[in-house]
């Protein structure tokens, strides 16, 4: 996957490797629930549609009790409802979370949590990370 520079928030474009298991979902994510191609213009992580989604949280909650097979349902003002409220609380994951669950899966595997670390470091240089071997 590339991202170009224009569109990212340090402004600096990079590839991405991805899973075929991903290349395979993000190419059924290219039409809408017609059939039909989704335009330039739209949205990739839109809604069914292709519009833009502007309230992350409710796609989050949406997303996490669809993955628990539990169906959401909603109040007349658009929360939750209270059975669907505790049915999110007891999943016990915030967003937040997804950064670090790629790296504990990996840790797990490996058994190497510093390698991990090293990955997940925040980076507040643009200076490369120093390594124990030389690079090149």
């Amino acid at each position: 996957m590339t991202l170009l520079a224009e569109r990212t928030k340090t402004e600096t474009g990079r590839v991405i490797p991805i899973s075929a298991r991903l290349a395979g979902i993000l190419e059924l994510a290219k039409t809408d629930p017609t059939g039909e191609d989704f335009k330039p213009e739209d949205f990739i992580f839109g809604d069914s549609v292709g519009r833009e989604v502007t309230d992350v949280k409710k796609a989050w909650e949406m997303c996490l009790l669809k993955a628990h097979r539990h169906t959401p349902k909603w109040t007349q003002n658009n929360s939750l409802t209270p059975e669907s409220r505790e049915a999110f609380r007891a999943i016990d994951l915030t967003f937040h979370d997804l950064r670090h669950e790629p790296a504990a899966v990996f840790s797990r595997q490996v058994g190497r949590s510093t390698t991990c670390r090293t990955c997940l470091a925040a980076r507040t240089s643009r200076r490369p990370a120093r390594t124990s071997t030389p690079l090149g």
